[in-house]
């Protein structure tokens, strides 16, 4: 690890406490990493993975799935990504929850009083790490919104409303783009506003593999329109 640890990857891990903890639960027990950089895309990939197997044992194998499913959609219903209520969830939802909680740093759960002519306390959850929550968020979107046109709704709906969650999904969707998911997703995400100022703030984070003929004739023309200012 020593001869491959970048002042980047250095950063990235000692600058966030919480993604650091993500880091070391994907890769205990590992002898040889080549640590130049870190994806951190990756790295939630791996860990929901992890986590969705742990929890599957002796349950439905799709049951954090499903719980995942049920809180980001009511953050969306709701519009609302700090704390849902979790009122309507089923006992099995309600358990599970209690267990990861008491388990793991995905997510946190609070007590609120509703007040009205009656007061009411309310249980909610949210996600710990709000980068994490945009990463599964991302997910969700790709899973549940089957077309060009609900994806770019949804888009212009949390930059009109300057959501908490813009930045990050934007951000992995830019990601996904460019990526595993780039035969479906490029040509909507390449079509937003916001297109070049996240191409330019982002590509410099995706593995080389994914480089393409378009990047590099981008980067030339950059160089020839800009030249040092780049």
């Amino acid at each position: 690890i020593e001869n491959s640890l970048s002042t980047v990857t250095f950063n990235k891990l000692t600058n966030d406490l919480l993604f650091m903890r993500f880091f070391c639960e994907v890769n205990a027990n590992k002898r040889n990493l080549y640590m130049y950089d870190v994806y951190v895309y990756d790295v939630f990939e791996h860990y929901t993975d992890i986590k969705c197997k742990k929890y599957s044992e002796g349950v439905r194998q799709d049951s954090v799935s499903l719980l995942f499913n049920k809180i980001i959609s009511s953050m969306i219903n709701e519009n609302n990504y700090t704390g849902v209520s979790t009122d309507n969830f089923s006992k099995e939802s309600i358990q599970l929850l209690n267990e990861m909680i008491d388990n793991e740093v995905i997510f946190k759960s609070e007590t609120k009083v509703k007040k009205g002519f009656l007061s009411k306390q309310i249980e909610t959850v949210g996600f710990t790490f709000d980068e994490y929550r945009d990463y599964c968020i991302t997910n969700y979107l790709l899973e549940n919104y089957d077309d060009e046109e609900k994806i770019l709704e949804f888009w212009q709906h949390m930059s009109d409303n300057k959501l908490t969650i813009c930045e990050g999904v934007q951000k992995y969707l830019f990601y996904l783009s460019h990526t595993k998911y780039r035969e479906s997703l490029f040509g909507i995400i390449s079509k937003v506003p916001e297109y070049d100022k996240l191409y330019w703030n982002y590509i410099w984070n995706i593995e080389d593999k994914y480089v393409t003929d378009y990047d590099v004739q981008k980067w030339k023309k950059q160089i020839e329109e800009n030249g040092s200012k780049m």
